[in-house]
């Protein structure tokens, strides 16, 4: 069975010689890892197309011999470039990413979550200040997690010790 799934990619993790394991963000599918085959070879599977400040949509389908789906096809649905021009916004933004990857759990779904990461991209891909947009994002996402705010104008450093303290990480 073939399923069409937009993501973002939260991590990769190298696989033998030519192969990617990638942990996704999908619209639909929360946080999963699917298999990639020679993803490192192959435009078809990736290649260059695997950065973390790109909307894709993925080809996944079920293999019988692998315990993740397997990525059959991946196409570029937007790119966030101005974001990779800025080391402030790229760094910000891989924040985010890594934060992702570590606050959701495989299989979690989370309503909302991904259009949050959608919009978010693309304010931080305009000229608006980086340093705003990131502490919104920071606010809603941990809103979307389950956690309140107790004060009423957070800042970045407060946001960042917030998730230190109550999951164990920051951004």
């Amino acid at each position: 069975m073939q399923t069409l799934e937009k993501v973002f990619l939260l991590k990769k993790i190298h696989y033998q010689d030519a192969h990617l394991i990638l942990t996704f963000l999908g619209e639909n599918l929360g946080r999963f890892s699917a298999l990639a085959y020679q993803a490192k070879v192959s435009q078809k599977r990736g290649g260059v197309l695997l950065d973390y400040t790109n909307l894709l949509e993925i080809e996944l389908s079920a293999q019988p011999k692998s315990r993740l789906p397997v990525v059959q096809n991946i196409q570029l649905q937007s790119s966030y470039s101005y974001i990779r021009q800025d080391y402030e916004r790229l760094e910000k933004t891989l924040l985010w990413f890594n934060f992702l990857n570590k606050a959701i759990q495989e299989s979690q779904v989370i309503t909302g979550l991904f259009e949050n990461l959608q919009f978010g991209l693309a304010r931080m891909n305009s000229p608006e200040d980086p340093t705003h947009v990131d502490l919104e994002f920071k606010k809603k996402l941990l809103t979307q997690l389950g956690y309140h705010f107790d004060w009423e104008q957070p800042d970045t450093k407060a946001i960042n010790k917030f998730a230190q303290h109550h999951l164990g990480f920051g951004f």
